[in-house]
């Protein structure tokens, strides 16, 4: 049976499809990242995000982002390009977005482009 992880837009709401809804915990603590959770009359379990859809994807760029761009201009010659690709996965642990596997064996995938010069 599926699950989904709602998120509020400016636009309306996004449900995104998740492995699981984990709710609460066997303690009886509410997670987190989700505001409430409930099952539709399908039965599916939807879980609303505390967060909003934008916010969510703006964090994970902020969080993912700089330490690639960081680390190109920490290089003695830095690349002209720089291109960074990484999956974001709704999770229903933790009511956000998370990086997910690309290729199944990886979470980034990072190409750096140098451009020789007329003096080269």
């Amino acid at each position: 049976m599926a699950s989904y992880l709602q998120f509020s837009s400016g636009e309306g709401e996004i449900l995104i499809e998740v492995d699981e809804i984990d709710a609460a915990l066997p303690t009886g603590e509410q997670n987190a990242g989700l505001v409430r959770w409930a099952r539709n009359q399908a039965g599916e379990a939807v879980a609303v995000a505390r967060s909003a859809f934008e916010e969510a994807v703006r964090h994970a760029i902020r969080l993912n982002v700089p330490p690639f761009l960081s680390a190109a201009d920490s290089l003695e010659k830095p690349p002209a390009e720089i291109e960074i690709t990484f999956g974001l996965k709704a999770t229903g642990e933790v009511g956000n977005l998370a990086v997910g596997k690309l290729a199944g064996e990886y979470n980034y995938q990072v190409r750096m482009l140098w451009k020789r010069g007329p003096d080269s």
